[in-house]
């Protein structure tokens, strides 16, 4: 019987090991497409320069078209106070979180209200999580294209 005994960890520890780890649930990414969403909108009612630095991480970096790259917060603060505030919309067409929850991008479409015209394109945000579960960007970007269809406005 005391033999036995020796037997019961074993068997336990073989069971144990045997089983299959589960693996965490992945992020969903609705709650990045919201931040971006949120991030357009505070750009409709507060305006772009607000709400670019609002959402800027303060090691972020912008590149634009035509220009050298923002890098850091004060010199995104600096160069978007210079050019004042644009009629910039835009909307996300897909959203990706890494499985560890920390890093994810969005990408969509934007467009460019002016006066006599309207300008159109297509972004990449990168964002990372941040201590308090705010979502920042650290890299944003985007490139112009032709008008898109009707369909993707």
């Amino acid at each position: 019987m005391k033999g036995l005994l020796f037997l019961i960890p074993v068997v336990f520890c073989l069971v144990t090991a045997c089983q299959e780890e589960v693996p965490p649930a992945s992020p969903d990414p609705k709650v990045l497409m919201q931040a971006d969403s949120s991030f357009n909108a505070m750009c409709q009612e507060a305006g772009m320069v607000r709400a670019f630095l609002h959402y800027a991480s303060d090691s972020c970096i912008n590149l634009s078209e035509g220009s050298h790259p923002i890098i850091g917060h004060r010199s995104l603060e600096i160069r978007f106070k210079e050019r004042g505030d644009q009629p910039l919309s835009w909307y996300p067409v897909k959203a990706v979180i890494a499985a560890s929850g920390e890093l994810g991008y969005t990408f969509g479409n934007w467009k460019l209200s002016l006066t006599d015209t309207s300008l159109y394109g297509n972004y990449v945000t990168i964002w990372k999580k941040q201590q308090d579960g705010s979502w920042k960007y650290l890299l944003d970007t985007g490139n112009s294209t032709p008008r898109p269809a009707d369909s993707l406005l």
